[in-house]
């Protein structure tokens, strides 16, 4: 009887010292400044808030539920990508495909044609409306049937054809210029050619797509 009641004292007190250290853990990891089991969405807006990204690292998920940590904060750093249009926060997760997905959320204005690379382009005629869709195909063929549809095909073209190699005939058409030397540098794997872009947002995210080729 005495052994049984040592054994259950000690087990008591086991599950005591247990119960303690799970919730002293995460108490010292607050009070040296770690976010435990945050939120990620509402850490990135606080980093956002307090302008440091470094925030985001201070995301540690404790125990056996929820998110891995570093998902936690990989997610933290894309938010803040996304709120503040900050394509430099992006390079954090470059060159995962999750921080080529980062750039795109961090891209303060639609580009005027979707490029889906030696396959198809797609555009609106109007803003958000009439989607309309060319492949590779029937730009060769000049199938296309709009001044818009035309200039996207040109840049779809402009990707992957090597006689196709310049931008100068979209000069005065920002939208459409800025992308084709977009295209046109990352075709040529060539940083310098960003540095035409008028829009910094879009310069700085050709730039960063440029480095991580």
């Amino acid at each position: 009887m005495q052994y049984i009641l040592a054994t259950l004292k000690w087990s008591i007190v086991i599950l005591i010292l247990l119960v303690a250290t799970v919730l002293l853990i995460p108490l010292g990891m607050m009070l040296l400044g770690y976010k435990v089991n945050a939120d990620s969405g509402q850490i990135a807006e606080l980093a956002v808030e307090k302008g440091n990204i470094a925030i985001c690292d201070s995301i540690i998920n404790y125990g056996i539920f929820g998110p891995p940590s570093d998902e936690s904060r990989t997610h933290c750093v894309f938010r803040y990508a996304k709120l503040t249009k900050d394509p430099t926060a992006c390079e954090l997760l470059l060159p995962s495909d999750y921080g080529w997905s980062c750039l795109g959320a961090a891209r303060k204005n639609g580009e005027v044609c979707s490029i889906n690379y030696g396959k198809n382009v797609m555009w609106a005629e109007t803003p958000y409306t009439d989607i309309r869709t060319a492949t590779m195909d029937e730009c060769r063929k000049g199938l296309t049937t709009t001044e818009k549809g035309e200039k996207c095909c040109y840049i779809l073209q402009l990707t992957s054809e090597p006689g196709i190699d310049e931008c100068s005939r979209f000069k005065g058409d920002e939208q459409f210029f800025n992308l084709c030397l977009s295209q046109l540098a990352m075709k040529r794997k060539d940083g310098s050619i960003c540095a035409g872009i008028t829009d910094d947002n879009a310069r700085t995210i050709c730039k960063i797509k440029i480095k991580y080729l």
